[in-house]
């Protein structure tokens, strides 16, 4: 949208040719390759690992799963309480994959060797 003044014509954000880009208000988002623990659980979750193994995008997964890209990065990010059978089965024909390669459970003893 132009602005006219004094009868000649303005363009907005424009200052000698060169446009002026606004302030970048991009919050920084910590990046991580870890494994994720499932919220309220030992379990941690390799799906976001498999995936970039196998060279997929979210995308493409979210699709070969039949999901939404958002359910898909909740389960990569370990922010589902569970999954459904249906679900873990397309996962794994999709990664070709077993689920045991999806997940692992630290048990009581791992849990104690990581916090002494």
């Amino acid at each position: 949208m132009s602005n006219v003044i004094d009868g000649n014509l303005e363009e907005p954000n424009v200052i000698e040719g060169t446009v002026k880009e606004p302030e970048d208000t991009e919050k920084t988002v910590k990046k991580t390759d870890e494994p994720n623990v499932i919220k309220g659980t030992k379990m941690t979750i390799y799906l976001k690992e498999l995936r970039n193994k196998r060279n997929l995008s979210q995308h493409r997964l979210a699709q070969l799963c039949d999901m939404t890209i958002p359910n898909l990065q909740k389960y990569e990010y370990g922010k589902m309480k569970s999954i459904p059978f249906l679900t873990l089965e397309r996962m794994c024909n999709a990664l070709n994959c077993q689920p045991g390669d999806l997940f692992t459970l630290k048990t009581d003893a791992a849990m104690e060797v990581v916090n002494k």
